[in-house]
């Protein structure tokens, strides 16, 4: 668990002769270089290796779990993803903001070319819920308001007002469940709890239909409700069908 050697892919653009190389990345020169205390090529024998691999936090022991076909790949897609602030596990890049990139320690559980997602998921299994950062365990489902809300109890965490807010709605959201071909309100739960005990539905397939990210779930339409039982129209799903039906389900 304490191996260090994980695989990044770093091509460094040819310097200028008369600019001297810097060890943080040539003086603005080239591509960015994750870690800069490590010499060029002590990570690519992890190139094109398949197995089970974690991003570690040495501070607080929280830890992400994941698996690839090329660990070296995926690890420096993580970290390219977190200087861009666009990775999409949040949780991940606040602590990555908050205590740095040289506050993360990195390595491989296992190699293996079978059986990924469930030998990710016996590692995952071995800690806390609490200190992983992974959003969510395969089968043993984990919403984001659950994690991040965690998170936001440390009063230290660099979490915005809007972003708390954000978990606040999503706790009190209600749900409604509709008929699937002409889009009559059937029926309003108070939360997934509700749903999930009524319906055999995942609760993690439950929520991706309330959001839009899937069409539907158990046969029936759900949407988030707000506290006037209308239907909110932001989330994630990007294809989402409009039905002008009592109101339109976006």
């Amino acid at each position: 668990m304490n191996n260090k050697t994980l695989n990044f892919v770093v091509n460094i653009k040819p310097v200028q002769k008369n600019r001297s190389a810097t060890p943080d990345g040539f003086n603005g020169y080239g591509k960015y270089r994750p870690f800069s205390n490590l010499p060029y090529g002590y990570l690519n024998k992890y190139q094109k290796k398949a197995g089970i691999y974690y991003i570690k936090n040495k501070i607080t022991n929280m830890i992400y779990i994941g698996s690839s076909n090329n660990i070296g790949s995926r690890i420096s897609k993580h970290f390219s993803q977190l200087k861009k602030q666009n990775h999409p596990n949040k949780l991940l890049t606040a602590d990555y903001n908050k205590y740095g990139i040289e506050s993360f320690d990195f390595g491989v559980f296992e190699f293996a070319d079978s059986d990924l997602l469930i030998k990710e998921k016996n590692y995952q299994l071995q800690y806390d819920k609490n200190i992983l950062y992974n959003l969510q365990v395969k089968d043993v489902y984990r919403s984001d308001a659950q994690r991040l809300a965690m998170k936001t109890q440390d009063k230290t965490s660099l979490q915005t007002d809007e972003f708390r807010n954000k978990i606040r709605k999503i706790k009190q959201n209600k749900i409604g469940q509709f008929d699937k071909i002409i889009g009559n309100l059937i029926f309003i739960f108070n939360n997934s709890d509700e749903v999930c005990a009524k319906y055999p539905i995942a609760k993690s397939t439950l929520l991706g239909a309330c959001n839009g990210s899937k069409k539907s779930a158990g046969g029936y339409l759900w949407r988030y409700l707000d506290s006037n039982n209308n239907i909110i129209a932001e989330g994630r799903g990007k294809n989402r069908t409009i039905l002008k039906q009592n109101e339109d389900i976006v």
